[in-house]
């Protein structure tokens, strides 16, 4: 699988996050401001996930659809991120609880054709 031409790369460190969030505020200029918040709040969990779990350089893209957005983060690591139950005294997984219940939809797409890794995605409209 190719990156695509407006693929940004990003650090695997601290920073990533706050990058990926000007990047989303940068793309999202325009947009009603619940959808950039929620965009930004998203890609910093996704971001943060592919830096603590993943591998390698996270990739990140943010794509403008009409009037919403979709951002799709990307690292190396083999591990596909699981959705886990809620439960009151757990905070690991809350991430991908949050970017459910605020998304759009999302998902998982595994690179395949013997390359690495993953992209986990989310659309806003």
């Amino acid at each position: 699988m190719s990156d695509p031409p407006d693929m940004v790369l990003l650090s695997p460190d601290p920073t990533a996050a706050s990058h990926a969030r000007r990047r989303v505020a940068t793309i999202c200029a325009g947009m009603p401001g619940d959808v950039v918040a929620d965009a930004q709040l998203l890609v910093s969990e996704l971001v943060s996930n592919a830096v603590q779990h993943g591998s390698g350089v996270v990739g990140l893209v943010v794509l403008r659809n009409g009037g919403g957005v979709r951002v799709e983060v990307r690292d190396e690591g083999p591990e596909l991120p699981t959705l886990i139950e809620a439960d009151s005294l757990m905070e690991a997984g809350a991430g991908l609880r949050v970017v459910q219940a605020l998304s759009n939809g999302w998902g998982v797409i595994p690179h395949g054709d013997g390359q690495p890794g993953k992209s986990v995605w989310f659309e806003l409209a």
